[in-house]
């Protein structure tokens, strides 16, 4: 057992490793509820890998499809009902590098714990449940559709990208989900749901030591298949795909998603996760919610929603987006155009560079309040490689010039591209 201790906060967690899986405990005292997670280093941007140099390729969708699965179907009965009578809930996600399995439990901590390793390592994968979920997902399929928040980043991230899977939807298509089978799960389940890639993550009023004699005790590989499993890179120009999109949806007005294609950040941990501080920064200082761009635009009517950024990265990919509701689409992209390259030229305030760091620092400092975003921030680090407590060091650390060197770095104006969405 290994113990890692905040200087700035006091606080620790507990690290062992046990059977190859990597579990965490972070002690919070006088909790009325543990939050645990059960993480998977796998989501739905891989479609391509080798096992036991075997190329397999699986569908887009397949990673939530398991998930579902999973969930679904634990041996004959219903998962949620299980965890309703230990006094505990449970739910589940797939990113684009993860999927993770969470549990919130009140009264039996140990036997959610339990429960929740049952679950995701010991799946039942037959044809009639996969039939079964098929209509869900599908239904879930159309409900995304009508989002628009969801169909301006999904159509913008298929119009930069040409080869690599991130150009696909999470959930995958109709298409795709319908000619999904039992033995597709399997097999990527069989790949990727190995000790290697897992982590457990416990936070909590909870003595660390029993947390892992319960591990050491349920986490048992004897029927392990010790196969031999490597993702396969995707070549990816460096050039979008297709720079402008219209569409329709039954939306009140028009909104626009202007996108940037950003080199892969490399993959030293350290670097990688000061360089998405830095990147956070930027996005704050460009379209935070008292950016003067934001402000501009919105008293003068150019938006009609707040403008908003998102962004996403991993291996082999990084994007950022901003978007709004406007009734004159191009020249609000027209407009964040002109900031980003003003801003080049000018250089980024070192007042508002300050007001938003000390924003992000206390945003990740609340952060310790929640025992959720303790076990998942747990299960971030572990598979980013860097330590939990990291972020707030390096957000301490971080100066303007780092920032300007990211702008530097990102937005380019020749690796845009632009989506708008109007009324049918």
């Amino acid at each position: 057992m290994y113990k890692v201790t905040s200087k700035r906060l006091g606080d620790s967690y507990f690290q062992k490793v046990i059977n190859g899986v990597r579990v965490y405990v972070y002690p919070v005292l006088g909790r009325f509820s543990t939050a645990i997670n059960l993480s998977i280093n796998i989501g739905f941007s891989v479609l391509d890998f080798k096992l036991n140099d075997n190329r397999i390729s699986v569908r887009p969708g397949t990673a939530h499809f398991l998930e579902h699965i999973m969930f679904e179907d634990i041996k004959g009965g219903n998962s949620d009902d299980k965890f309703i009578s230990i006094g505990s809930s449970s739910n589940a996600f797939t990113s684009d590098n993860k999927t993770v399995y969470t549990a919130s439990a009140t009264e039996d901590v140990i036997g959610t714990i339990e429960l929740l390793i049952d679950l995701v390592l010991n799946p039942s994968f037959s044809e009639d449940s996969v039939e079964k979920e098929k209509s869900i997902i599908i239904e879930e399929i159309k409900m995304y559709l009508d989002d628009i928040e969801w169909t301006l980043i999904s159509s913008s991230l298929s119009q930069m990208y040409f080869n690599h899977p991130i150009k696909f939807d999470i959930i995958g298509n109709i298409d795709s989900v319908k000619k999904l089978e039992a033995k597709d799960l399997k097999r990527l389940f069989d790949a990727f749901y190995r000790p290697e890639n897992i982590s457990i993550t416990v936070a909590g009023d909870i003595n660390p030591a029993k947390v892992f004699e319960i591990c050491e005790n349920k986490l048992n590989f004897e029927n392990f298949n010790s196969s031999v499993c490597e993702t396969i890179p995707v070549f990816e120009p460096d050039i979008v795909k297709l720079p402008y999109s219209l569409g329709n949806m039954p939306v009140s007005n028009p909104y626009f998603c202007l996108g940037f294609k950003e080199a892969p950040i490399e993959n030293d941990p350290k670097i990688k996760l000061r360089r998405l501080i830095s990147n956070s920064l930027l996005m704050e200082t460009i379209a935070g919610e008292t950016s003067k761009l934001n402000m501009r635009l919105y008293d003068s009517g150019i938006i009609d929603s707040e403008l908003d950024y998102y962004s996403i990265n991993g291996n082999g990919y990084f994007c950022n987006f901003l978007f709004a509701g406007s009734n004159n689409c191009e020249a609000a992209i027209s407009e964040i155009v002109s900031e980003i390259e003003a801003l080049k030229e000018t250089g980024i305030c070192n007042k508002r560079f300050e007001e938003n760091k000390r924003s992000l620092l206390g945003s990740a400092l609340s952060s310790f309040d929640s025992i959720s975003s303790i076990s998942s921030g747990l299960a971030e680090s572990c598979f980013e490689g860097y330590d939990f407590f990291d972020p707030i060091e390096q957000i301490e650390e971080i100066d303007l010039d780092e920032v300007s060197m990211e702008l530097c770095k990102t937005l380019r104006n020749n690796k845009k591209a632009i989506t708008i969405i109007y009324p049918h």
